[in-house]
């Protein structure tokens, strides 16, 4: 219970003062925030949140200035996403970009500066380093959106050059070093959560034509089988980590709540492809079927006892 309102309700209650603040600082800096793109800002802060309180557990090291800086990064997360999707902005020119304080530049560009500019504040080269590759990763995910069929190897790295480095960006704020083995930890883990994420967008990104693993895919049960083992194979790094036991212990408790979410979205998709004669077909389902809603009861009870069976599987 006290896990769950750390992850759920103070993390949810955090976010929310977060987005208030920078809905009042937009009129000062010449900036407008739609209501989509709060929207999104929303669960990319709620995500960085959750991450950041992950390393703080874990290293037993943070602060309230280390978790301001982890929201900022979660709300330009969507914005670099948008000025690589639709402004085609690559790598470098957005740096530069981002860089500018110029009043005559768009509204992207002004709240993109904006928040890189809060974020480098107080300048950190591990974090410019990692905003950097995240912004690459971007460039790369491109490819995502082209009609050549991707291979399977193809967007496995761009999934985890996705999320792992932007998960290493959200460690970065941390001013604890990181340590021998947690950056490729962190990395796997970061892809991980990605796949998550591609789980429960795969109507949206069927919509708008967007390759993931899961959208590509025609059996489920071979990505099912893959997520366990990585999991699996996470944990167990994590655990071998020179961290005391206890941090570790609770990092974990509080990542397999998250870990448990993914697995239910799994299942569902899982259940479509058995009623398609076992073969994984995303435009021959529904919306409804496709959506896997978290806030239900029946799913929020099973994400429950899946994340208990994993803690009892892992041993830990």
């Amino acid at each position: 219970m006290v896990l769950g309102w750390e992850v759920f309700v103070k993390n949810r209650l955090r976010t929310a003062a977060f987005l208030s603040e920078l809905q009042k600082q937009s009129s000062y800096h010449h900036f407008q925030l739609t209501d989509e793109l709060t929207a999104r800002m929303r669960t990319y802060t709620l995500l960085s949140g959750l991450a950041h309180d992950w390393f703080r557990t874990l290293t037993g090291q943070g602060n309230n200035d280390d978790m301001k800086k982890a929201l900022y990064l979660g709300a330009i997360t969507p914005v670099v996403d948008d000025l690589t999707d639709e402004v085609g902005l690559r790598h470098e020119d957005m740096l530069e970009l981002l860089k500018s304080k110029s009043g005559s530049a768009t509204n992207q560009i002004r709240l993109a500066s904006y928040l890189y500019n809060q974020i480098s504040k107080d300048p950190d080269e591990v974090v410019s380093r990692y905003l950097s590759e995240v912004i690459r990763a971007q460039d790369i995910s491109l490819k995502q959106h082209q009609q050549d069929k991707l291979s399977y190897q193809e967007l496995y790295d761009i999934t985890f050059a996705k999320g792992g480095n932007g998960l290493l960006l959200y460690r970065s704020v941390l001013r604890r070093p990181i340590i021998v083995g947690e950056a490729e930890v962190l990395y796997q883990l970061g892809g991980i959560m990605q796949l998550v994420n591609d789980a429960f967008d795969v109507y949206k990104d069927r919509q708008a034509g967007v390759q993931t693993l899961f959208t590509n895919a025609q059996d489920i049960g071979h990505l099912e089988n893959e997520f366990d083992g990585l999991v699996r194979l996470m944990c167990a790094k994590l655990l071998a980590l020179d961290y005391p036991i206890e941090n570790k212990r609770r990092t974990l408790y509080k990542i397999l709540i998250i870990v448990s979410r993914g697995v239910v979205c799994i299942d569902q998709l899982m259940e479509c492809q058995r009623r398609t004669d076992g073969k994984f077909i995303p435009e021959a389902y529904s919306r409804k079927e496709l959506i896997c809603d978290m806030e239900k009861v029946s799913n929020l009870m099973k994400s429950y006892q899946i994340g208990k069976a994993l803690k009892r599987q892992l041993s830990f």
